[in-house]
């Protein structure tokens, strides 16, 4: 199966936008994995993103996880480090 890749919610500009296609592309070179990198800017909506039942490697919060039908599986989760 062929999965799709997209940053919007990091890709603030032009070049962090290049810098995590980048790094998307390493993740399927080296996973071995038919990734591939699209563009889903806005207006698009993030929801139509994250429902995607191809979608391989995406940033997401909390909410839309939860509410996914897919069961996207995290590999990497933020643990805040020091006080509050």
């Amino acid at each position: 199966m062929s999965y799709i890749a997209n940053a919007r919610m990091y890709s603030v500009g032009p070049g962090a936008a290049a810098a995590w296609k980048e790094l998307f592309e390493w993740v399927a070179r080296e996973s071995a994995v038919d990734l591939s990198v699209i563009d889903h800017v806005f207006p698009a909506p993030l929801a139509d993103l994250w429902s995607r039942p191809d979608l391989g490697c995406a940033f997401m919060c909390g909410f839309p996880y939860k509410l996914s039908q897919h069961s996207p599986r995290p590999v990497a989760a933020p643990v805040p480090l020091g006080r509050r």
